[in-house]
């Protein structure tokens, strides 16, 4: 299991190479539980506003493929569980943010 530290500087470069550098403000990555109550890993790519006018569909799945591919090749056992948020929509979201 990675530090969540690594797995963001991870997480951060495969996000910015899929969805380009200009769309991703930043990432974080914190715990969660999934669905079945196991250890997961949330990865939460910060976006900017306009960033769906500028990326389709297929570079969202490829940035999960990747993402899990790379975090794999680092140790993270966990399943990875990916949120995108711009900064307001993290302003005005009741999740805390590290």
């Amino acid at each position: 299991m990675l530090d969540y530290a690594k797995s963001g500087e991870i997480a951060f470069r495969v996000a910015r190479k899929t969805l380009g550098k200009e769309n991703v403000v930043r990432v974080f990555t914190e715990p969660m539980f999934d669905a079945e109550g196991n250890d997961a890993l949330r990865v939460n790519i910060v976006i900017q506003p306009d960033m769906l006018d500028h990326v389709d569909g297929k570079a969202l799945i490829q940035t999960l493929m990747k993402l899990n591919k790379n975090l794999r090749e680092a140790g993270e056992d966990r399943q990875s569980v990916v949120f995108y948020a711009t900064e307001e929509e993290l302003a005005t979201s009741d999740e805390p943010e590290p």
